[in-house]
């Protein structure tokens, strides 16, 4: 049976276990963990078990490298099909039959991404070696991406575009849409968001883009409605949430929770 690979790319540990364990339930044949954890710390009894050989260092602006190292991990299990990238802030926010068929529905990788224009901050500048000129280079996305097998296996064997594109900040969003942009391959990408984050309020007042935000009390029903609005919305995850959040008030709305 087809399989989900779940990469988680964390600091040290995962936060919510509970909520994770709950999700995947009695679905052992449909799904795969693999954790990269930038500390070697102890991940947790139930999470240890799936942590990767390789560790890659990386910084909060660079990780790629440690996501190439989950792809390169999980591609040796021939039944994994998709490749989820989660942090430990993550949640999910549907039952896993529901988002085991959102993303097995599609043989298209799945994720929100942009071709930037002249003047926009976020576009990367830099140029390959082969001499692409740097407005051909002005892909986004963002990081917590859904890749399908094929577009997974490419980018591990990638030795051209990845060793430059990681010299540069936010190599997690750019280098993904860069690298199937230039093999001509964007059209094998549903264009939407399978992760909810809150780009527009940081801790209660208006942010930039660049800091989303936190969540660290669903009682205040303004942060619970969020949350609850991405699960109407169809949202199969969500983040940013504190390791030591109290997520009871979402219970209720979380199919698979188990109380």
């Amino acid at each position: 049976m087809f399989k989900i690979a779940f990469l988680f790319l964390v600091t040290n540990n995962i936060y919510h276990e509970n909520y994770w364990r709950d999700f995947w339930g009695a679905h052992a044949q449909q799904y795969s963990v693999y954790v990269h954890s930038k500390q070697q710390a102890n991940l947790g009894r139930f999470f240890e078990k799936y942590r990767i050989a390789q560790n890659v260092p990386t910084t909060w602006l660079n990780t790629m490298q440690a996501q190439i190292a989950l792809l390169k991990a999980a591609l040796e299990d021939s039944d994994n099909q998709k490749f989820v990238f989660v942090s430990e802030s993550t949640l999910p926010l549907q039952s896993f039959e529901y988002v085991y068929h959102v993303l097995m529905r599609t043989q298209n990788s799945i994720f929100h991404h942009w071709f930037t224009v002249e003047g926009d901050p976020d576009r990367p500048i830099f140029a390959l070696k082969n001499g692409l000129k740097s407005n051909e280079l002005r892909y986004k996305n963002w990081q917590w991406i859904v890749l399908n097998r094929k577009h997974a296996e490419l980018m591990v064997q990638d030795q051209e575009i990845l060793p430059q594109v990681v010299c540069y900040p936010c190599d997690n969003e750019i280098y993904p849409t860069t690298f199937l942009g230039l093999k001509n391959l964007l059209h094998e990408v549903c264009d939407q968001d399978t992760c909810y984050v809150n780009w527009h309020r940081r801790n209660g007042v208006a942010a930039p883009r660049a800091l989303p935000y936190i969540f660290k009390n669903l009682y205040d029903l303004t942060e619970l409605s969020c949350i609850v609005k991405a699960i109407n919305q169809k949202y199969l995850f969500a983040r940013k949430f504190t390791e030591f959040l109290e997520l009871a008030p979402l219970d209720k709305y979380l199919s698979y929770r188990r109380v």
